[in-house]
């Protein structure tokens, strides 16, 4: 049909239907214009123009007025200019204006689908039918949908549901979510099924984000041929769907290798660890059982001692004192501190008291778990918990670096595979700290080494050059000097910190698989140095409980309330 717009001033040839309804917006109610629904490609405007004005770029003129469409949202202009089609289904709507003397028709459509970013929801845009048009049925939607990609989740009795309300109520409604996608299901990792009571791990962060903080049940007795664990398979899990029927994988479950001391056996067959002889046993690393007996010393590890070298595991009632070392086997308790001594074990270690001097080095396979610690080094194969401080320390651990939210972090490196959560990292009066997550602990030890190399070989440069002149640069020890260096910064640009990635895949887009965050629930000072993954930030000003974490689309770190 033929619209006169006297608004507008302007004749064009409009190709749909369109009516004003009321609105009810709560206690409000206003009028507002809905258009039929049209389909992709169908003609929405068009300018009648006569025979010499048919070629492209010739002026459109009605009435006198010259006349110009332009395409907006979700619609084309077609090749000579003189009509606008839909490029999807939905609602049109025009708008003109004059703008140096022409009649300017801007034509836009109103998506009936809209489909999120990720593909997880589809939503609809619903108008009532306009008078003189048929009314929708569910199979007309169902068929619209489909032919915009929509395939999977569907709601069918909810989507029955608003259109009958929409035409009933003769009320336009947007957004509607009438698709969901199915998000995949991850496997789950072979694990060590428990059969004895070893009751809960502290600092293992669960799965709802908290942190277990209970003491360690330590020296836990079995007696021979006695059950200990059973090994659980991972599962595969079940990929995902998006609205548009494309798959999203999932991640599968990880196997794990189980590991046994010579006192424990591990039957291949139905997966079960079993004693050997009764002993006491400890869980290292989620996927090593040992079993050896156990070795009690009261009092200090002092000169009336001597150092400690054992199988077993080992009770200290009191602290080792300085330069004296324990060496065992099993599975540590300390009842109070380590003073600038040695300790090393291949299980597990408790320290009720503190680590402290800087001459203190302990080295864990598995979990260690300690008061505080100040100016020690402590490396961990498994989890750290700090229940309550950490001044200038260096502390890597393959699994979580975790505290509660008292526990405060003072200057110092820490570094692990996992996550990191604290209640205070710095200070102002102290030197910031270096915190480093989801990182593989060797190749950071090595991407150090690497650096310092660097920083070695530039240096060494640079004095012979002051010392011998520029015509050193063409001296055999220069040009040695020039390829060592090369070759030091190709590796560091390779090098993949990220744990599970190829080692030199740096070039590659390779992101972070597991989602290692920092977590502060008091205050992070500034000059703190993070890194995740690949990724480094210096904070610029000081902040309050804040998650650090990758965003997967910058490959930044991100800070979000916590």
């Amino acid at each position: 049909m033929t619209v006169q717009d006297s608004k507008r001033n302007s004749v064009v040839e409009i190709h749909f239907l369109s009516e004003i309804v009321s609105l009810q917006e709560g206690d409000v109610t206003r009028d507002c214009e809905i258009a039929q629904l049209v389909r992709p490609g169908q003609l929405l405007v068009s300018i009648p123009v006569s025979p010499a004005e048919t070629a492209p770029g010739s002026p459109k003129k009605q009435k006198g007025v010259q006349v110009r469409l332009v395409a907006a949202s979700n619609c084309e202009v077609s090749a000579g200019g003189t009509s606008v089609l839909s490029t999807v289904a939905g609602y049109p709507h025009t708008d003109q204006q004059k703008e140096d003397g022409q009649q300017v028709v801007s034509v836009s459509v109103t998506p009936l689908v809209t489909v999120a970013e990720d593909g997880m929801k589809a939503c609809l845009t619903l108008y009532p039918p306009v008078s003189g048009t048929p009314e929708f049925l569910i199979e007309d939607l169902e068929l619209l949908l489909n032919e915009a990609g929509v395939v999977q989740g569907i709601d069918q009795r909810f989507l029955k549901k608003e259109l009958e309300r929409v035409i009933k109520e003769r009320q336009p409604v947007a957004d509607l979510v009438v698709a969901h996608g199915m998000q995949p299901i991850h496997g789950l990792n072979a694990h060590l099924r428990m059969e004895i009571e070893m009751g809960s791990v502290p600092g293992k962060i669960r799965g709802d984000g908290s942190i277990d903080f209970k003491e360690r049940r330590m020296f836990v007795s079995v007696e021979e041929g006695q059950l200990i664990a059973t090994k659980i398979k991972e599962t595969k899990g079940v990929p995902g769907k998006t609205v548009l029927g494309q798959a999203i994988p999932q991640k599968e479950g990880r196997d794990i290798t189980v590991r046994v001391s010579e006192d424990a056996l591990y039957n291949e067959e139905d997966r079960t660890v079993r004693a050997v002889k009764a002993g006491v046993v400890s869980i290292v690393k989620d996927n090593t059982i040992k079993v050896s007996s156990k070795q009690t010393i009261s009092g200090d590890i002092d000169f009336n001692t001597g150092n400690i070298y054992s199988k077993n595991a080992v009770e200290i009632s009191g602290s080792v004192k300085q330069d004296f070392v324990v060496a065992v086997r099993g599975d540590v308790l300390i009842g109070g501190d380590v003073q600038s001594a040695t300790i090393s074990s291949h299980g597990n270690l408790v320290v009720k008291g503190g680590i402290v001097g800087a001459a203190s080095n302990v080295n864990i396979r598995g979990d260690v778990d300690l008061n505080f610690i100040e100016k020690g080094t402590v490396h961990a194969g498994g989890n750290v918990l700090i229940r309550k401080s950490s001044y200038y320390s260096t502390i890597i651990a393959d699994g979580n670096i975790t505290g509660d939210q008292k526990t405060k972090i003072v200057g110092g490196v820490l570094v692990c595979s996992g996550s990191l959560i604290a209640g205070d990292i710095g200070s102002s009066s102290a030197s910031p700290a270096s915190i480093t997550v989801g990182t593989d602990v060797k190749r950071f030890q090595h991407y150090q080494e690497l650096h310092r190399k660097v920083i070695e070989l530039e240096g060494e440069t640079a004095l012979w050059l002051q010392r011998h002149g520029q015509e050193a640069e063409k001296s055999v020890k220069m040009l040695g000097w020039e390829q060592e260096l090369a070759k030091v910064r190709a590796e560091l640009h390779c090098l993949n910190l990220i744990p599970g990635s190829p080692v030199d895949s740096m070039s590659e887009d390779f992101t972070i698989d597991d989602d290692a965050e920092i977590v502060v629930s008091g205050q992070i000072f500034q000059g703190t140095k993070l890194r995740i993954g690949n990724v480094t930030r210096t904070l610029a000003l000081n902040q309050c409980k804040k998650r650090f974490k990758i965003d997967k689309n910058t490959k930044k770190i991100v800070d979000e309330p916590f």
